[in-house]
């Protein structure tokens, strides 16, 4: 089960990583907080938050260490980062100003811009979403289609119900793979009868 960081945790982690390795972050955290967090969950939560580990080439590194507090900073996906404390850290925006509001984001969970536009952090245009929806999310709906609070609740159910009913298929296959047969199969069967048809037919009337 994944474990679920509070406010002090994640603070803890993000201030230590950046003047430590991950081994050490690691070490370190999971005997203040008597846990036992992975060095890869370390690395990703620090890193999905603009921190990296103390000598880590960063993914920001061309941003100058001479910038304050608060300066924000837009990457060439259009993502925008703010600093959010010395020497070097920095964090998506979009996160930021979820966790203002909201609870802290688990490593399954996402967050979503409603309008498409990647540099609107305002709270009313973040939504979350499990990260197991997005494949799903985004082969129902067009990149272009943009949502309200209440459109997106509607969107998030239609992949939920989609999702399930995947799932059960799925389960029924497992259980009984001899007699399961899907309307696809079922086409390519009828398909194929008229063909063969249509074959006999052209000889016979030669």
């Amino acid at each position: 089960m994944a474990h679920k960081y509070t406010q002090e945790e994640i603070k803890f982690m993000l201030d230590y990583c950046s003047t430590h390795s991950y081994k050490e972050t690691q070490q370190e955290f999971n005997e203040k907080f008597n846990t036992h967090i992975s060095i890869p969950a370390v690395k990703y939560m620090c890193n999905t938050r603009g921190v990296y580990a103390y000598g880590v080439k960063q993914d920001i590194s061309l941003t100058p260490k001479t910038k304050s507090v608060g300066t924000e900073w837009v990457d060439p996906d259009g993502y925008v980062y703010i600093k959010i404390a010395e020497p070097n850290q920095w964090r998506l925006k979009h996160y930021v100003e979820w966790e203002k509001y909201n609870k802290p984001i688990e490593k399954n969970e996402v967050i979503f811009f409603l309008d498409r536009n990647r540099q609107n952090c305002n709270i009313n245009n973040l939504a979350i979403v499990p990260k197991s929806y997005t494949g799903c999310f985004n082969k129902m709906f067009n990149s272009n289609v943009t949502f309200t609070q209440e459109s997106f609740a509607t969107a998030l159910l239609a992949c939920k119900l989609y999702l399930d009913a995947k799932e059960k298929k799925r389960k029924q296959t497992r259980e009984n793979p001899k007699h399961i047969v899907t309307e696809y199969q079922k086409e390519c069967a009828r398909l194929a009868q008229i063909k063969r048809w249509g074959e006999y037919g052209k000889v016979n009337k030669k």
